[in-house]
């Protein structure tokens, strides 16, 4: 690559960083944005411009953590999968919410609704990995004495789950994470209600319906989904940790 063309690159992921930057201080400015946009394609292509700064200044926010597990920033094994399914990951959130809305008679565009999440919810997604910041450490620390100890995909992940536990139940993790979980989950509840107010009045249906709509998509639809994008990131990440 010449110096011209590192340039350019460079320039073209600044100018993508100061766009998440602004959406992230001006969220209903940039929402009222791409929803205006004539076609579904176009608010989903904007929206997944917004999660490429967003997945890095998540990346760069655990990568010590990572770096201590023995992945390194350069490991496009474990970043692409993982940059996967986290634009996956939009794109099914973007889908129960919008087929909840069907379900409950409001007639959504799927566009509208990933580029309203993305706007509202999604670009503060970095910010969300901070409290789980002890707890990731903990897990990718028992995960590597697992790996360590030549244990299996499975029997390795269960090892995690029971070191977690045990130091949230039993020692001082749990003094620190219940608190900044039970803060990230009122967050997310205030942000979708938010998110709820502006699609009732995007789609002209009362705010409680359009809530109801989104318990019924995340509670309901969502579950068996994530299930299924957990366990892939998790393989992933077994395959990585040294």
């Amino acid at each position: 690559m010449s110096l011209s063309d590192f340039v350019t690159e460079l320039r073209g992921f600044t100018n993508l960083f100061l766009e998440w930057f602004d959406a992230c201080r001006r969220p209903v400015a940039h929402c009222d944005e791409l929803l205006a946009l004539a076609s579904d394609r176009e608010k989903i292509v904007k929206s997944m411009q917004l999660w490429i700064p967003a997945f890095v200044v998540g990346l760069i926010l655990q990568f010590p953590v990572l770096k201590n597990a023995g992945i390194e920033f350069e490991e496009m094994g474990y970043h692409l999968p993982n940059f996967l399914t986290a634009i996956v990951l939009l794109m099914l959130i973007g889908a129960v919410l919008h087929y909840g809305l069907r379900i409950h008679g409001i007639a959504s565009r799927l566009g509208d609704i990933v580029a309203a999440y993305t706007t509202l919810i999604g670009v503060y997604s970095p910010l969300f990995l901070l409290p789980t910041y002890p707890l990731m450490a903990l897990d990718m620390g028992a995960l590597k004495e697992a790996k360590a100890h030549s244990l299996s995909f499975l029997p390795a992940m269960v090892s995690m789950m029971k070191a977690g536990n045990a130091a949230v139940t039993q020692g001082y993790m749990g003094l620190v994470e219940v608190p900044l979980a039970i803060i990230v989950w009122v967050a997310s509840l205030l942000l979708l209600t938010f998110m709820a107010r502006k699609v009732s009045v995007l789609y002209s249906v009362p705010k409680s319906k359009a809530l109801s709509s989104f318990a019924f998509g995340i509670f309901v639809l969502f579950p068996p989904l994530y299930f299924l994008s957990g366990l892939f990131s998790s393989f992933v990440l077994y395959t990585s940790v040294k």
